[in-house]
């Protein structure tokens, strides 16, 4: 921070006024520069669309080094639009930088020529690509070929308070009594909660087993609906948006958690399961086939409500045989804290070894 009248004065003017339409929030703990003015440019003109953003984050880039110094290395997550903003600062401040790529864009085809013609000039000037799973490298790889010798997977990171879920926790008898079956996320048709519905109707109409939806987006109505119109809706609970903690603690208290998307380029919603000891079964549709195996659940293709069907019978009827201190142990030696920071640290300090080279 400025520290004398004339610090102040030159602080003002290193940040061009633009520092009355920013704000520093406390996420968390981490200290974050945000933009609180307006994106005034249609979306008609993404070129300037572009341009406009990236004049932001240099502008808060300057607030930010200027009060805490300049940084050994830049990290952008995703390439549109923080790998754009990513290359103008390295550019002008001679900085190495690297972009974590999480876009379900590249993987459903919804990439717009504009994009694709910025996101080759962003991915050729970075350091290294990652990748939070192998189907979504792999998918990165076929459409840059020019990007492979720079590309790596590393995993989203379990969030600390599910990895720090005291074992007590887990293995607590709950009292709600039968088989409760949990699945989180938007109510979109891309997640296909219509698919999940009628799998669990097909398994378990009129059985102690229940089903309980967490999220809330415009297939909400439609779901309801169809739960009343397949005989289910006293087994069928939907609780609508849930906050980290609300999600933790529906998480302790399922006893499976079932993912029945057609595409994820990871799934940390099923990582955050696993740290609570719940068997999963997810869909083949991506980033899952990374974090599924068979110590932890069963995956099933994409689409098929009979398979689903089949796998939620299959895990209810052997669901004694997960060992959830085994499912939370597994989880965090692959998805924890120390495994995550240990790689990403790995890649960083590559690239500044190089450029002390």
């Amino acid at each position: 921070m400025p520290r004398s009248l004339r610090d102040f004065i030159n602080y003002r003017h290193y940040r061009d006024e633009s520092w009355k339409e920013h704000k520093i929030i406390n996420d968390e703990g981490i200290w974050t520069y945000c933009n609180n003015g307006w994106m005034w440019i249609p979306g008609r003109t993404p070129y300037l669309s572009a341009k406009y953003m990236s004049k932001i984050g240099i502008s808060i880039f300057k607030n930010y080094s200027w009060e805490n110094g300049m940084p050994d290395i830049l990290h952008a997550h995703n390439a549109v639009f923080a790998g754009f903003i990513a290359v103008k600062i390295a550019e002008e401040y001679k900085l190495p930088f690297v972009i974590t790529e999480h876009s379900s864009a590249h993987i459903t085809n919804r990439i717009k020529p504009w994009e694709d013609k910025l996101i080759r000039q962003t991915y050729r000037k970075a350091r290294r690509i990652i990748c939070v799973s192998s189907f979504l490298c792999q998918e990165l790889e076929r459409r840059y070929p020019e990007i492979n010798n720079i590309i790596e997977c590393v995993p989203n990171i379990l969030d600390t308070d599910f990895e720090r879920i005291d074992i007590d926790d887990i293995n607590r008898n709950h009292s709600h009594g039968g088989v409760r079956i949990i699945s989180i996320g938007n109510l979109v048709d891309g997640k296909n909660f219509e698919g999940l519905i009628r799998a669990f109707a097909d398994s378990f109409k009129g059985q102690n087993v229940y089903l309980r939806i967490g999220g809330d987006g415009p297939k909400r109505r439609s779901l309801e609906e169809l739960t009343n119109v397949l005989g289910i809706r006293n087994q069928v609970e939907f609780l609508g948006y849930l906050n980290r903690n609300n999600v933790l603690r529906e998480m302790l208290e399922c006893d499976i958690f079932v993912l029945n998307s057609y595409y994820e380029t990871f799934g940390v919603v099923i990582i955050e399961a696993l740290a609570c000891g719940k068997p999963v079964i997810a869909t083949d549709c991506g980033g899952p086939r990374d974090i599924i195996n068979n110590v932890n659940g069963i995956l099933v293709p994409p689409g098929s409500n009979n398979k689903m069907a089949e796998a939620m019978r299959k895990m209810v009827s052997e669901l004694k045989l997960y060992d959830p201190i085994e499912i939370k142990r597994d989880c965090v030696n692959r998805f924890g804290e120390r495994r995550v920071v240990g790689m990403l640290n790995r890649i960083y300090e590559d690239i500044l070894s190089k450029n002390r080279d």
